[in-house]
């Protein structure tokens, strides 16, 4: 629920705007697990811990000899699992505001985390739609109102030039807080409100860097010779500096029709080790080798290469 105050509050649904996205994460096999015999090649792990207390005779360390600690400076302080739960924090989900403040003090390049966006409560068969059971959505009535709440807000906000601050918790019984603006954003779709998670006073920091001397100034003149030719770009370095502001000109590629290249080289990889197993890893868009969005959309049994393993590369990965 988005609480206004303890006795009003709006039901809405959250759902991440911007994800990001990474590889498939890579398991470790082996080769001499006979399968057909019912054997996991799946490879396991165990972590042993060894006390080194005395460097002539290790000995292992027992779990349950083990214990939590938090590093205070120099020392670790031991907190047994009993006290680590009495203190853990215990929250309810929901998301409260607490505030408003303007939306200049609120850009969306300050937020830390990857922004949400907030819609009302579905109907039944829009949760049905959505792969969620039909009961988890609301009535057509109450969708409505939630619909016209949620465009009341949104409207009252933008009018007004203001970002609501709100306190969120994503999981029952969460220790983790998230604390963000709520932004207004009206659509022909419908109107609904971003959530943009802001950084903490732990999480801002500003670096102050001196200004380099000017030629002519008192500070050059303390320079040497070698330091005071160096504050003169040379005519090579200005021509430099001029191509790269005009290339710069935002007539490049377009990210949003561009496939990330290292997804690309990833799944290009593993269609083409599914026919191949010494197929050598695509190469960068600035190196050598087989185009990785060419072997990816290639049929995987007439488009993949089949080349050897050049010296040295993996076949652990790209």
């Amino acid at each position: 629920d988005l609480e206004f105050t303890p006795w009003m509050s709006l039901k809405v649904w959250v759902y991440k705007k911007v994800s990001e996205a990474k590889p498939p994460a890579m398991k470790m096999y082996s080769d001499a697990a006979d399968e057909a015999a019912g054997d996991d090649p799946t490879v396991g792990r165990e972590r042993v811990f060894r006390s080194y207390a005395d460097p002539d005779a290790p000995v292992d360390v027992a779990p349950e000899m083990m214990i939590s600690a938090y590093p205070y400076g120099p020392a670790n302080i031991p907190i047994q699992d009993e006290v680590k739960e009495l203190i853990a924090a215990r929250n309810d989900k929901g998301m409260k505001i607490f505030g408003f403040t303007s939306l200049d003090q609120v850009p969306h390049w300050m937020g830390m985390d990857e922004p949400r966006v907030l819609v009302p409560w579905p109907t039944k068969d829009g949760s049905l739609a959505a792969g969620m059971a039909a009961s988890a959505g609301a009535t057509d009535r109450e969708h409505r109102k939630a619909t016209e709440a949620m465009s009341a807000m949104a409207r009252a906000m933008q009018r007004k030039g203001q970002a609501a601050l709100v306190r969120a918790v994503w999981t029952q019984n969460s220790d983790k807080v998230s604390f963000g603006a709520l932004t207004p954003h009206i659509t022909k779709e419908g109107d609904f409100l971003l959530f943009v998670p802001l950084p903490f006073a732990e999480d801002m920091y500003s670096n102050d860097f001196k200004p380099l001397p000017v030629p002519g100034c008192k500070a050059a003149a303390q320079l040497g010779a070698n330091a005071k030719a160096k504050l003169v770009p040379t005519d090579e370095q200005r021509a430099a500096a001029a191509a790269l502001v005009d290339a710069l000109d935002g007539s490049g590629p377009d990210p949003w029709e561009c496939l990330n290249p290292s997804l690309t080289r990833t799944h290009a990889l593993i269609a083409a080790r599914a026919t191949n197993e010494l197929a050598a890893p695509p190469a960068s868009a600035s190196g050598s080798g087989p185009d990785a969005a060419a072997v990816l959309l290639a049929s995987p049994f007439t488009g993949v290469p089949a080349m050897a393993l050049p010296a040295g590369r993996s076949l652990a990965g790209p």
